[in-house]
């Protein structure tokens, strides 16, 4: 009887120890697998002075969507942000980081992930909840007279 309990108390402890060890190898796979993904392929070039301050402009290269934001300074002190370490523009992908559904422009001051109630301001930080992530940006950088935007996506 008691060596009974034992054998299943074993097989037990094994069937967990299986689980476990698996769910541990799936994390580390997945993890390493969609790192390439992340990284950037195509190159675009994006003239700057075409785009009027406080405007949202969706901007999709290849199969990615951005979104592009020039600040005026009003929008800038409206978002308190740093004049010295935020840019003029705001550049990141148009996907929520929710449920990474397209975003959509709501009431001309905040962006709305389609598919749930997540909403970002022009800074892409998460309005009203704890539980959404900043919006994520992508690789890019200003050509050397400012005239336009370089994204690698």
């Amino acid at each position: 009887m008691n060596n009974k309990r034992r054998q299943n108390l074993l097989r037990i402890v094994k069937i967990f120890g299986t689980i476990i060890i698996l769910s541990i190898l799936y994390v580390t796979v997945d993890f390493f697998i969609n790192v390439p993904t992340e990284i950037a392929t195509e190159k675009f070039r994006i003239p700057l002075p075409a785009l009027d301050t406080d405007q949202v402009y969706f901007f999709k290269g290849g199969n990615k969507q951005v979104v592009i934001i020039r600040y005026s300074e009003i929008l800038k002190q409206q978002l308190k942000l740093d004049p010295l370490t935020h840019q003029a523009y705001f550049v990141a992908y148009a996907l929520g980081t929710y449920l990474e559904c397209p975003l959509q422009v709501i009431e001309g001051k905040y962006l709305k992930e389609s598919c749930s109630s997540a909403r970002y301001d022009f800074a892409g930080r998460p309005v009203d909840s704890d539980n959404f992530t900043s919006l994520r940006v992508p690789v890019y950088n200003f050509c050397p007279d400012y005239s336009c935007i370089n994204l690698r996506l």
